[in-house]
């Protein structure tokens, strides 16, 4: 399974950095492959190249602020909040890649 990710909180600085590694983390365990991008103010972030938005079987947003969304037209896409990743971010993954929803203009 490929997937993108992206985290973000309105101040940018903890809550996408450790949802960020908690998603990582899950990542490795269910042996899934995963492109990650953090929208902080403390680290750079590494944006989703086309390519990643291309070869991802789903886009998973975790966030508690707006994300532009527009990059993933036509994606399955999974959007909830930050704070749901902090209780069980394997489940968490799990029940986003099988909830995405193709994401409509």
């Amino acid at each position: 399974m490929n997937i993108a990710i992206i985290t973000a909180c309105p101040s940018g600085v903890a809550n996408s950095i450790l949802a960020a590694g908690l998603l990582e983390q899950a990542v490795a365990k269910l042996g899934w492959n995963a492109k990650i991008e953090c929208q902080s103010s403390v680290i750079a972030p590494t944006p989703l190249t086309d390519a990643d938005i291309e070869q991802a079987d789903a886009i998973v947003i975790a966030a508690n602020t707006t994300v532009d969304t527009s990059r993933f037209v036509g994606k399955k896409v999974y959007q909830a909040d930050i704070s749901a990743v902090a209780k069980d971010a394997t489940a968490f993954l799990t029940t986003a890649v099988e909830s995405a929803a193709t994401l409509e203009q």
